[in-house]
């Protein structure tokens, strides 16, 4: 490698050197020296012009012979190119085409065959180890069987003894067959004695499912028919709170619903409870939001079996106004509470939850889609108008405020669209 990688005219600037001469003994140091410089590929690289030398310590080799004559060599030393820079930098090889790089991929090649021809001989082995683990021990036979058997065979009391237990070997066989036998018949019983109960029980089982769902069916019966008597009594103001919880764009508490409607949220769960059969109507009025219980509620909002029409485009003109009202009450001048005109959006959170309610910013972030998708023209052209005239500043700080000012022309887009 040395060879290949500095070249046949690099030989006389080469200088092979051996150290550790103080930790041998000198008859076995110059023995071992000697085999270096007569074999091998040093023989080669001296035959070339290389030169030769002894360190004894590395710490004071400026004092060793060698080491004097390395720091001339170094000193009258000119520069030349070793090969593996004229191959990579004159003739543009790559590393595995110079001379060094072929010599590597050589020495890898061979561990790489020695390693996989060891790999192969494991796999051997073990395949032997599995094969020898498979196999069915063989009975050992043993030269004296032959013997005993002549002697039993001479002998008659011998012959007679055998023939006795033989016979008692049978019985107990016989009787192990008995016990087993009855055992079987014992846990057969056992299992036909549980297979029966299960039988018995069984539709037990499904007449309990089957009352479960008919209390079910009934209780959901009753709800709905109550649920049309309240959309009877009062058309308008239940397929209003209906509308606006389907056609919402996020599912609202109650306290939230409740203000953009302009009721109390006592007032509102007076009225939800006439349509719990197709609500879900939580206890917290702030946190848990009102959903329905399930698409099957939704699908029997939207039927044509109710007493009134209930549609998503109702909706959404009812939260538009809503979202009107929001904005006509909610919306004024310092609606943040900023201490200062010119502090950021960043530094002015509001410390209070009751000085930007939820309803107000729902208002602010979805009255767009909202106005867009309601059945009624004179309520978008009213809201637009009432909204650009006065409220546009102050709706611009409620979504700074909460961080959501890129939402403004994304919301304006929608409305101009």
């Amino acid at each position: 490698m040395l060879k290949t990688l500095c070249g046949d005219s690099a030989m006389t600037h080469l200088m092979l050197c051996t150290t550790m001469w103080d930790r041998v003994p000198e008859d076995e140091g110059h023995e071992r020296f000697d085999m270096l410089c007569d074999t091998g590929a040093w023989k080669e690289m001296i035959s070339m012009g290389a030169s030769t030398g002894m360190i004894s310590n590395l710490s004071s080799n400026a004092t060793d012979e060698a080491g004097k004559n390395l720091s001339e060599l170094i000193k009258h030393a000119q520069p030349i190119e070793v090969a593996i820079q004229d191959e990579i930098v004159n003739q543009g090889k790559t590393m595995a085409e110079t001379g060094a790089g072929k010599v590597l991929s050589k020495h890898l090649r061979q561990t790489q065959a020695e390693a996989e021809h060891k790999l192969h001989e494991l796999h051997e082995t073990l395949r032997k180890v599995e094969e020898a683990k498979s196999k069915p021990k063989s009975r050992r036979w043993w030269p004296g069987t032959r013997v005993v058997r002549e002697v039993q065979g001479r002998d008659p009391r011998l012959q007679q003894q055998r023939v006795q237990v033989d016979q008692k070997a049978g019985q107990l066989r016989k009787k192990l067959h008995k016990k087993q036998k009855a055992a079987g018949l014992r846990e057969q019983g056992v299992i036909r004695a549980q297979e029966l109960a299960a039988e018995e029980s069984k539709p037990q089982d499904i007449m309990a499912r089957e009352q479960e769902a008919r209390a079910e069916r009934l209780q959901r019966e009753r709800h709905l028919e109550h649920l049309n008597t309240v959309l009877t009594q009062f058309p308008t103001s239940a397929a209003k709170i209906i509308a606006a919880i389907l056609s919402s764009r996020e599912p609202l508490p109650v306290q939230t619903l409740a203000e953009l409607l302009n009721l109390s949220p006592q007032h509102l769960r007076a009225a939800l409870y006439g349509l719990r059969a197709v609500l879900f109507i939580p206890e917290d009025d702030k946190k848990e939001p009102l959903c329905f219980i399930d698409q099957s509620s939704v699908d029997y909002i939207t039927s044509a079996t109710l007493p009134i029409q209930i549609s998503t485009s109702y909706g959404h003109t009812v939260l538009a106004h809503a979202c009107l009202l929001q904005f006509t009450n909610g919306l004024h001048f310092n609606v943040s509470r900023s201490t200062s005109s010119y502090n950021g959006n960043s530094g002015e959170k509001p410390t209070k939850h009751d000085q930007i309610p939820h309803s107000l910013l729902y208002a602010c972030i979805s009255w767009a889609y909202h106005l867009c998708d309601a059945s009624e023209s004179s309520t978008r052209n009213a809201f637009i108008d009432s909204f650009l005239r006065s409220k546009l500043l102050f709706w611009l700080e409620v979504l700074g405020t909460f961080g959501e000012a890129r939402l403004a022309s994304e919301l304006l887009k929608v409305v101009a669209q």
